[in-house]
């Protein structure tokens, strides 16, 4: 029994373990079937995606960072080419159409459902790029008199990919750790944050496509350079040493 339950923890029913393991992707992958999250692999579409999902609402998550940050790109090179136009004295006609345009189409998206885990509630999130699935979040509270549910959700996962590969945090009673696993094509993380004193614990799984993340981190790199760029350019630039300088000789030869 992993970090959230060290005591032993009640069998639980099969019916539970089956969902759980349809929840958590960790039935074993066909051979010649790409690695993914769940019923899902990595690079499906986001229609395709919802069609398995079949009645299950889903919605975006409009609010996760990585779409956040795209959003705030787009809308600031939206806005940087309404600012050149006011400085090029532009028609107020032009002006305005930029003003009211919308930002580029955004290449992130994310979006979300809930699933029951037995006793727990779990939120799942689904990141896509150019709506293809790159990656997974699961993500659990629950209070102490559910540790052992929760504990059950991590043996599942060493069951699957085998002892954790890496951990990291703090070795001491109750400090919140990481442990990563690794599956063909898929890295896996899992955060735990035990539930003491009152307090609930949390439990979040993130599973990465590997090959999709390499994309979905160039992608943010590339934004990120973006951002400094349009910084840069609204950053005012005062003369100089040169040009102060030479302005300065230019004055005292007015009355020379």
């Amino acid at each position: 029994m992993l970090a959230l339950c060290r005591p032993p923890y009640r069998v639980l029913p099969q019916a539970w373990l089956l969902a759980v393991a349809v929840a958590l992707g960790v039935f074993g992958v066909p051979s010649g079937v790409q690695a993914g999250y769940g019923p899902f692999e990595w690079g499906e579409s986001l229609r395709a995606v919802t069609k398995k999902l079949g009645k299950i609402r889903v919605a975006p998550r409009t609010d996760a960072e990585p779409v956040l940050f795209e959003a705030k790109v787009l809308r600031a090179e939206r806005d940087e080419k309404v600012r050149l136009a006011r400085l090029k004295k532009k028609p107020a006609a032009d002006i305005r159409r930029l003003s009211r345009a919308k930002p580029s189409k955004a290449r992130l998206s994310a979006h979300f459902y809930w699933v029951e885990l037995g006793p727990l509630d779990a939120k799942v999130v689904l990141h896509f790029l150019d709506e293809r699935l790159t990656g997974a979040e699961v993500g659990v509270l629950f209070a102490a008199s559910d540790r052992e549910a929760a504990g059950e959700l991590l043996d599942l996962l060493a069951e699957k990919y085998g002892p954790a590969k890496r951990r990291r945090g703090a070795d001491a009673p109750n400090a919140p750790i990481v442990d990563v696993f690794e599956a063909p094509g898929t890295d896996i993380e899992a955060y735990q944050q035990p539930a003491t004193g009152g307090q609930s614990g949390f439990l979040r799984l993130v599973y990465h496509g590997r090959e999709q993340k390499e994309r979905v981190d160039a992608y943010l790199k590339s934004l990120a350079e973006r951002a400094a760029a349009l910084e840069e350019a609204r950053r005012s630039k005062g003369p100089s040493p040169e040009e102060r300088e030479a302005a300065r000789k230019a004055a005292l030869r007015q009355h020379l």
